[in-house]
């Protein structure tokens, strides 16, 4: 059961501020639409009459199917949703707007969403820090610690072997990877090699199969390494097809960019098109939204587990609280930001396949501000 705790607001919005910071990847990554090998990172810095509080935006330049990237969130953000924002606290009597709030501001598109994920989770983190409270204590997370998922990466075979062997000796207990059809098979039995036989092994192909016989041969034959799922196989929303995968193969499906809303979760459950999803606040419109996410895949039956973006420390540690929830089936993406962005000092190590949560106030540890470049800051009174 998923327990949060009341909160008042942050008090008066005093003033919005967009910032980025640049970062390198310590691997590229090798997703179906692109090869990531940097990380920009957009925060938005809120300042209230009881504090500060700041969110992170969890886009990536070049995005699989469906999501906005950082270029179009950035504009939307800018020329959108901040004035939005803004203007409904300046409708009320205290100037404020409460976190919870913000989601009823904007819209229902996933630009919209993207937005709130981030303007939420900067209010929140103010609302938090203002009562001393961590994300993780306000839901009512009991533990200390999370299992460590690891999503290991490489442009070759070589590469991806030596993260794997690295996430091993951090004590991974789950090794997910990006595939697609011309080397599923090999990344799966480096996976497996590395893992042995009781890790969890997850394949990402982000929908880079598609209905042939070919790609369907390729799928099935990667039975034989036990994987906990294979993560969105198809592109699109075509659930039926999805559903037809299904019926062919014993491993378990997951599916992750087609799904961003309450609906279709409901929708995946009644085609049974998939044994599970994979939940990213962002495309929920923040932590309250993959919070009903949550109860939703429960409620219909589906396994989840929280997917991560390549997050720096303050969304990766939301990812880390979001992933101790006991409603989480699925050990999900909790590797410390240290381990893939080069740069990112002062987190602790995993230590026996876990890390620790975040528990000091807000909801999670704030990113260095003299690293950070402005791009632009409102006022209240300019609303």
């Amino acid at each position: 059961m998923i327990v949060a705790s009341s909160l008042g607001t942050a008090g008066a919005l005093l003033k919005i501020s967009v910032a980025e910071a640049h970062f390198s990847l310590a691997r590229p990554v090798v997703g179906a639409q692109a090869t990531h090998r940097a990380r920009r990172i957009i925060y938005v810095i809120v300042d209230t009459q009881q504090g500060r509080g700041i969110g992170e935006l969890a886009c990536v330049d070049a995005p699989a199917w469906g999501d906005p990237s950082t270029d179009e969130s950035l504009a939307y953000l800018v020329n959108h949703a901040i004035p939005r924002v803004l203007a409904a606290a300046k409708s009320r009597h205290d100037g404020a707007l409460p976190s919870f709030a913000v989601s009823s501001v904007l819209g229902s598109s996933r630009l919209d969403l993207a937005c709130a994920s981030v303007l939420e989770m900067a209010l929140l983190d103010a609302e938090l820090r203002s009562e001393s409270l961590s994300l993780g204590h306000w839901l009512g997370v009991d533990a200390s610690h999370v299992a460590l998922g690891v999503t290991v990466s490489g442009t070759t075979l070589h590469e991806i072997a030596k993260s794997a062997e690295e996430a091993m000796s951090q004590g991974a207990q789950r090794l997910r990877a990006k595939v697609s059809p011309g080397r599923a098979f090999a990344t799966a039995e480096v996976l497996r090699e590395s893992g042995g036989s009781e890790v969890s092994i997850h394949l990402d192909a982000n929908g880079s199969f598609d209905r042939s016989v070919a790609s369907t041969d390729i799928l099935v034959s990667l039975e034989g390494f036990s994987l906990t799922c294979l993560e969105q196989p198809l592109p699109g929303s075509d659930l039926a097809a999805v559903a037809s995968l299904r019926s062919l193969m014993t491993t378990p499906i997951c599916l992750d960019e087609s799904v961003g809303s309450i609906r279709t979760i409901k929708d995946v459950a009644r085609y049974e098109a998939a044994q599970g999803i994979c939940i990213k606040p962002v495309r929920f419109g923040g932590i309250r939204g993959a919070l009903g996410a949550i109860k939703q895949a429960r409620d219909a039956g589906l396994a989840c587990f929280i997917g991560g973006m390549f997050e720096s420390s303050l969304g990766r540690s939301v990812v880390q609280t979001l992933a101790s929830l006991e409603a989480v089936d699925w050990i999900s993406d909790t590797s410390p930001a240290s381990s893939y962005l080069e740069g990112v000092d002062g987190e602790d190590s995993p230590t026996a396949g876990s890390v620790t949560l975040w528990s000091d106030s807000g909801v999670g540890p704030w990113p260095e501000m003299g690293k950070l470049r402005g791009i632009t800051e409102f006022e209240a009174a300019d609303s």
